[in-house]
């Protein structure tokens, strides 16, 4: 472990608009900086649908929020996070995203403390912003101001990271979101059961997020399964803007199943149980394009082997011979690569993925995440 005694009693802020139960990247960066001297508060939105927050090392606080999406809830959120900012003491201020990067620019500007930046995506090209020009232009507007004047920041991946390097003329590191070698939990009895008694004879085909939205093949996951060997079940878990309409369109498929978001030590416990992750993201934006998900590496972890469509940076790890890369994300295309999967090919996978994942851990990272923070400008 990488300490340096210098940094002791240092305090970071870390702020994130996303739920701090479920969003692994800050709770792995914030337990490996607590760990390493910091003195750690995390700072995440409240919303409707908030779990309680569980004990962490570090202080985890929440913004209680009036609004829960659109422009009045960023908007809601921007001003409450700059005036919490106000009164909790910081040496560093670690901005999650552009939408906590102007408070914490503000702030860093008024005050002596560092700002780092983690840039979790490709956030002004990301598919909920395609179309809405006048939203997507004032995120713009806001990442071109404040970018170019950026000393520390990381990112997810090398194509971002290019990217962002080469749009505003500032040195990029690379944070992959890996996971931590995980404890696993036992999740309530009803999941167990599920799928330790009715789907005991199913290979359980998984899917998992927090950001299930249009045009990252969940819709066209769920109408394969009408076509794939009944010998397969899917798992879906998670959340998001469609999830609701596709439990509509799922209704009277009896090889569809839907859990609830999870914790990450029980949803590790879930794929373990699974024999294929999917992640099916379509190339209808630059985000997808050049997307990294978390997932990718959960099952990895897991010793799962994947099916995932042909985006760039997810291709590049799948084509080590641990899953099948697939060009057209259809209903009729996923059903007949899950179909033609050999139990001969599917060992191969199997022992290339254990292999894979002594490799793919966030221990790897650490010692890169260390030195942005110790070696601040």
């Amino acid at each position: 472990m990488y300490f340096a005694k210098k940094n002791l009693q240092q305090q970071i802020v870390i702020s994130v608009i996303s739920d701090l139960v479920t969003d692994q990247r800050v709770q792995k960066v914030a337990t490996t900086l607590h760990n390493n001297g910091y003195k750690i508060t995390v700072i995440g939105a409240n919303k409707r649908n908030s779990k309680p927050l569980p004990s962490s090392p570090y202080t985890a606080q929440r913004i209680n929020l009036f609004f829960n999406k659109g422009f009045l809830f960023y908007a809601e959120w921007n001003l409450r996070l700059f005036f919490k900012l106000f009164f909790l003491k910081k040496h560093i201020l670690l901005a999650n995203d552009l939408d906590t990067l102007l408070p914490n620019f503000l702030h860093s500007k008024w005050s002596k403390a560092k700002l780092v930046y983690d840039s979790h995506e490709y956030f002004i090209e990301q598919e909920e912003l395609q179309g809405r020009n006048f939203v997507k232009n004032v995120w713009q507007i806001l990442e071109e101001y404040i970018f170019p004047k950026l000393k520390n920041v990381y990112t997810v991946n090398d194509s971002i990271a290019n990217i962002y390097a080469k749009k505003y003329a500032v040195k990029v590191a690379v944070i992959k979101n890996l996971p931590q070698h995980k404890k696993t939990e036992l999740p309530d009895g009803q999941i167990v059961e599920l799928l330790t008694k009715q789907l005991i004879d199913k290979k359980i085909i998984l899917t998992q997020g927090t950001g299930f939205n249009s045009n990252r093949g969940l819709e066209e996951l769920v109408a394969a399964m009408e076509f794939v060997d009944e010998s397969f079940c899917l798992v879906i878990i998670g959340s998001g803007l469609i999830i609701e309409e596709v439990k509509k369109n799922a209704i009277h498929k009896k090889n569809v199943f839907f859990i609830n978001t999870v914790s990450p030590a029980q949803l590790n416990w879930i794929t373990k149980l699974s024999y294929l992750g999917c992640t099916l993201d379509k190339a209808t934006c630059l985000n997808y394009e050049y997307a990294l998900p978390n997932k990718l590496f959960d099952y990895i972890q897991a010793n799962v082997p994947i099916v995932a469509s042909n985006r760039v940076e997810v291709a590049n790890i799948v084509n080590n011979n641990i899953g099948i890369v697939i060009e057209n994300v259809t209903p009729t295309t996923i059903a007949a690569t899950i179909n033609q999967i050999t139990n001969e090919q599917y060992k191969i996978w199997k022992n290339n993925v254990a292999i894979l994942s002594t490799q793919y851990t966030w221990e790897m990272q650490e010692s890169k995440l260390l030195q942005i923070f110790n070696d601040l400008k």
